[in-house]
């Protein structure tokens, strides 16, 4: 099967399976936020909820893969980024490894899609874990660079100015053998049942889909180090502060909306409704059209 069918059958799962896990966390969200902490049901939701979260992120990865994500590019400043993820990803690792962040001085801004650079260094970051089952130190880097036209060739990218994103660890490192081969689908060098599906070939089309270069530098028994090249903007505006809201702030307007499977539709429906707003919703544009035509106020459609 060539890589544009796997990625085509890849895309189709992963799009239908992401709609039910986003009833399946969206439920458990809503529950959990009307539970105390000490209430006997809120331990086994919140396991269910991190379950949810960590085949969402797998999801991602397949549709990342297969090109399907929806992106919204915005401007990130790559430190707040990662500085806003640090704790998690010192959790991740865990206690053995060293987690060094090392930010250069200058502006790293890029203009990306925030869930797809967050998942780039989570990817990146559970490789390197794997890499060093018995300790070692996890560097995650960002600086500005320059590429000439010469340099540029040498990462697939055209000359200009790109943010640099190192991602080294002191670990095993990888086989000269294999390391034209790590950027497939589903290659792994892990044992059965460990490793987080296509992560490298998610970055590397994330990657790509940003405009962007992902290569990397290994030595075995040394450790390997990821380079991931980023377009940076050019614009002196500051980028949006990183607040992300759980649920919809409390409104009295009416939103209409076109959702075309039912269970999705319910829960957002829910969500809003407990907000304070009124819904209009409907599995096609025609239908929410019709049923908007009927309603006298302004609407808010999405």
């Amino acid at each position: 099967m060539d890589t544009f069918i796997q990625g085509r059958v890849a895309g189709g799962i992963a799009h239908d399976f992401n709609n039910l896990l986003t009833v399946i966390n969206g439920y458990a969200e809503i529950i959990l936020s009307e539970l105390t902490w000490d209430h006997h049901l809120t331990e086994p939701l919140t396991l269910i909820n991190e379950a949810g979260q960590r085949a969402a992120t797998l999801t991602g990865q397949l549709l990342a893969f297969s090109r399907k994500t929806i992106v919204e590019p915005k401007t990130l400043n790559l430190k707040r980024v990662i500085e806003h993820r640090g704790k998690m990803l010192r959790r991740l690792i865990g206690e053995h490894l060293v987690l060094n962040l090392d930010f250069s001085t200058e502006t790293c801004n890029v203009i990306a899609d925030l869930g797809q650079t967050e998942q780039i260094l989570l990817n990146l970051s559970v490789n390197a874990r794997d890499a060093m089952p018995n300790g070692g130190t996890l560097t995650l880097s960002t600086y500005p660079v320059v590429l000439s036209s010469s340099d540029a060739r040498s990462y697939d990218l055209l000359e200009g100015r790109y943010v640099r994103i190192r991602v080294s660890d002191t670990g095993v490192g990888i086989d000269p053998e294999i390391q034209n081969q790590i950027f497939q689908p589903f290659l792994t060098t892990q044992a059965v049942g460990s490793g987080t599906g296509p992560g490298l070939a998610a970055v590397d089309g994330i990657v790509r889909q940003s405009a962007g270069s992902f290569s990397l530098n290994s030595v075995v028994r040394t450790g390997t180090t990821f380079n991931v090249h980023l377009p940076a903007e050019e614009s002196t505006e500051s980028p949006a502060e990183l607040s992300p809201q759980d649920f919809a702030p409390p409104g009295t307007e009416t939103i209409c909306f076109v959702e075309d499977e039912e269970s999705v539709r319910r829960l957002i429906r829910l969500v809003l409704e407990t907000q304070g707003y009124t819904i209009i919703a409907a599995e096609s544009g025609a239908e929410v059209l019709a049923q908007a035509a009927d309603h006298g106020g302004e609407l808010i459609c999405c």
